[in-house]
Formats: C-alpha cells, sequence, structure tokens
C-alpha cells in the first residue's frame, strides 16, 4: 500500500445500432444520458469534447484495430469484451454476429498503470526550486515550495479533497492510465473515507475494483527511497537491508542514489523499482542509474511522479524517457521495453498481472487507443503519442460501464493557452491546462 504523503479518432463508430448510451457515473450520483447523435455532432464540429463514458445495453462489443498483445501484434485483430472482461482475441471475419465492432483505426494496447503519482497534487502547476536539491528533504523544506504548493494543497484538500482526486484522475486518464496509484485514501477513523477513490480510473492504494468492493484489499507494496543523489538519499537503503525490509514483492521509488551492488541485492531479493526521470532531472539534476538497474535485472516500471516536477500523465512521461534514452551513447531501452514498463511490467509488481496490464482472454477490458501512422511500427507510435497532439482513447471497463475517452485540444475564451476539457453531458466538469513539452 502506497503510504506517501504527498482513438478512437473522432469520427469512429459509436456502434448505435447497439443501444449505446452517453452518460456519466460520478462516485456519488448518477446522471442521465444523451443522445448519441447529439455526441456524434459536437465531434463532428470540433466541440472539443474529451471524456464521454458509454455504456451499452447490450454489454458485447468488440475494438477493431491493431492489437499489442503480450507476446505478438496483430496488425488487424479484435478483442471482444462481454461485461468487464476480455472474452476472446479473433479476427474481424470472426466476431460472431449481433456483437458490435467499434473500428479504432488505431494501437489498442493494455491501459496504462501508473506506480507513481500523487493524484490531489495535480491541480496545481509546475514547480521549480530556485537551485537544484540533494535529496526531498531539501526540498520539503523550502519556503517556496511551501508558499506554491503545500499550503494551498493543505487548505484545498480540508475542503475539496475529493475534487482534488477527480481532477487528478480525469487528468491521469487523458495521460492514457487507466490503474493509478497516489490517491485519497480511507482514515484511521474512518475506513469508509474518501469514498470518492472508488470513481474513474482503477485505484490500486485502496479501491482498484479488482478485489472486490470496498477498500484496503489491494496488495500493492511501495516505499519512496533514496530519493536524492547524496549520502543521506543513499543511507536509506541500508537502513532498510539491516532492518530486513528487504522482501520479495517490495517496489522502491526512486532509487536515484543506488548503484549496481544495491540494484544487486534488490534482484536477489526480488524487489522492483519504479523510475521517474522527469521529476528526477528537475529537481536533482540526475536520475537514478537505470542502465545498471537494467542490466541487474531488476523489474523497472515508470511513471511520472505529479505534474509540478514530473509529467503530466504516463504517455507525457513515456515520451520524457524515450527523449532520454534516445540521447544516451547507446540506448538503454527499445520501444517494445518501454510499453512493457507502463503496463505488463507494473501488473507484475503490483500482483495485478492475471487482471490488467495485458490483452488476453479473462482480464479485464482496460484499454488504451492511439493513432498509427502509416508505416510507423506500433510501439514507436506508442511511444511518440502525446495527448492532444494526436487523438488518443482510454477505454476502462468497470462497474459496468465503459470510459471512453476522445481526446482534443481547443482555446480557452482568451485564446492565451491550450487545455484539456472533461465534459459530463453537455457540462464541463474540469479544465487542464497543458503542460509545456
Amino acid at each position: 500500500m502506497n503510504r506517501r504523503h504527498r482513438g478512437a479518432q473522432q469520427g469512429a463508430p459509436l456502434a448505435k445500432d447497439a443501444g449505446w448510451k452517453i452518460g456519466f457515473v460520478p462516485a456519488d450520483r448518477r446522471l442521465g444520458p444523451i443522445d448519441t447523435r447529439q455526441l456524434e455532432n459536437r465531434l463532428d464540429e470540433g466541440s472539443g469534447i474529451t471524456t464521454v463514458v458509454l455504456q451499452a445495453a447490450d454489454r458485447r462489443y468488440a475494438l477493431r484495430g491493431t492489437l499489442i498483445l503480450p507476446d505478438r501484434v496483430v496488425v488487424d485483430g479484435c478483442v471482444v469484451v462481454d461485461g468487464e472482461r476480455i472474452t476472446a482475441i479473433v479476427a474481424p471475419s470472426e466476431v460472431a454476429s449481433g456483437i458490435p465492432t467499434i473500428d479504432t483505426d488505431g494501437i489498442v494496447l493494455p491501459g496504462l498503470i501508473d506506480l507513481h503519482n500523487h493524484i490531489t497534487w495535480n491541480a496545481f502547476p509546475r514547480w521549480h526550486p530556485q537551485q537544484l536539491t540533494k535529496n526531498r528533504y531539501e526540498w520539503l523544506t523550502n519556503p517556496l515550495y511551501k508558499m506554491a504548493l503545500d499550503t494551498p494543497h493543505g487548505a484545498i484538500q480540508r475542503t475539496n479533497a475529493c475534487d482534488l482526486e477527480r481532477y487528478g484522475e480525469v487528468k491521469a486518464i487523458v495521460g492514457g492510465a487507466t490503474a493509478i496509484t497516489g490517491s485519497l485514501g480511507p482514515t484511521a477513523n474512518d475506513p469508509n473515507a474518501n469514498a470518492c477513490d472508488a470513481g474513474l480510473a482503477r485505484n490500486l492504494d485502496y479501491a482498484s475494483g479488482l478485489f472486490g468492493p470496498g477498500f484496503n484489499h489491494e496488495p500493492l507494496l511501495v516505499v519512496h527511497l533514496a530519493e536524492g543523489a547524496d549520502a543521506s538519499a543513499a543511507r536509506e537503503f541500508r537502513m532498510l537491508k539491516a532492518h530486513d525490509f528487504l522482501k520479495p514483492g517490495l517496489t522502491i521509488i526512486h532509487g536515484v542514489a543506488l548503484g549496481p551492488d544495491e540494484f544487486s541485492d534488490m534482484k536477489k531479493n526480488g524487489v522492483a523499482l519504479v523510475w521517474s526521470p522527469r521529476s528526477n532531472f528537475e529537481l536533482y539534476g540526475t536520475t537514478t542509474a537505470i542502465r545498471d538497474a537494467k542490466t541487474a535485472g531488476v523489474p523497472i516500471a515508470l511513471s511520472p511522479d505529479w505534474s509540478p516536477s514530473g509529467s503530466d500523465g504516463m504517455l507525457q512521461e513515456l515520451g520524457y524517457a524515450a527523449r532520454w534514452n534516445a540521447g544516451q551513447p547507446s540506448s538503454v531501452f527499445s520501444d517494445h521495453e518501454f510499453v512493457d514498463a507502463v503496463t505488463t511490467t507494473p501488473a507484475q509488481m503490483a500482483k495485478v498481472a492475471d487482471k490488467i496490464g495485458r490483452i488476453a482472454p479473462g482480464t479485464y477490458a482496460d484499454f488504451l487507443v492511439v493513432r498509427r501512422p502509416a508505416g510507423v511500427d506500433p510501439y514507436i507510435a506508442v511511444v511518440r503519442s502525446v495527448p492532444g497532439h494526436r487523438p488518443t482513447s482510454a477505454f476502462h471497463q468497470k462497474h459496468d460501464f465503459l470510459f471512453r475517452h476522445l481526446i482534443d485540444r481547443y482555446e480557452n475564451d482568451a485564446g492565451a493557452r491550450r487545455i484539456f476539457r472533461a465534459w459530463v453531458g453537455n457540462t464541463p466538469v474540469a479544465d487542464m491546462t497543458e503542460a509545456a513539452a
């Protein structure tokens, strides 16, 4: 359990004959449906709708596109879904009669899994310390951090915690994630507090929906460790090892101060690593010795940390890591390995690999769809995908609902900057400023 404090193309068919209804189900209420044609007309008009939720009268459907499967890529295939689960992977001609097919004209892969984030902080703008710091304790005590982030976050969270949570979850979904960590959770006095966690994305801390209803069934165990580049950050690993906490199933976040010996220990003890390069460089001017970690055989997942110093979402962090990778004397990761680092590998770390993180019969129907430019390898297309730059969709089948996120960009009233907007029916519910690349 995380204890840290802090497409479908716009013209793609929406299977109207299957009785699709458009609506949105927040944690505390259910809004009525709107007509599918209204949605399609607004998409055709380029109105900037970014998030809709589809509920099917017939809960069976098929997604057609280029499929990224655990062991291969299928250039033209269909994923058949019944309810919450994938039931089959077939050729388009083999989809059973009566099952509506959504032709994505894109690449269908598992929804991305974010094992390192701080969701309620993601409503805040980017923050840069005036100078690089040696470890997390330096910037946490920085008066400018207190003024710009810590104080306003605390004030808003006391009265509007669930608003921060929902905003952050929508932002995560826009970035391609269907499962996240770092949300609000139950309190010591109220095990049902912050029920809004059970809303949009799967919450792998407390309320994923993968282990039944309610809170606190999730097996994920992560710890922020060695976050910094000095001796005090490195000492944290020695303390962890001395207290016999280096156990199978543990996942270390950051590990910036670690080297080959520590990574060898992690591998021998079944400990994994989450890498957040952008935040590392922004705060410390360096990042984890990720080549050494990979050489040691440590499982590695990629995550954005948080918006103030990391990336706005998983796809954005994937792009950042790929640019860093391209600048190395020799590449550390292939594009295929990068995709694994945001799908199958984090699923294994979170002990949910039999449920999400791959497209296979029996797993949950959590999908990400990105456009595939002609002649481009599908793994390269995924790594280069940027929300708002090319249409992107995230499909999340949970509690009888198919979440379909059609991402577009538009100018705000002043025309000063681009923003994302999430809609419920005809009502906008969240605006998000697009961060600079």
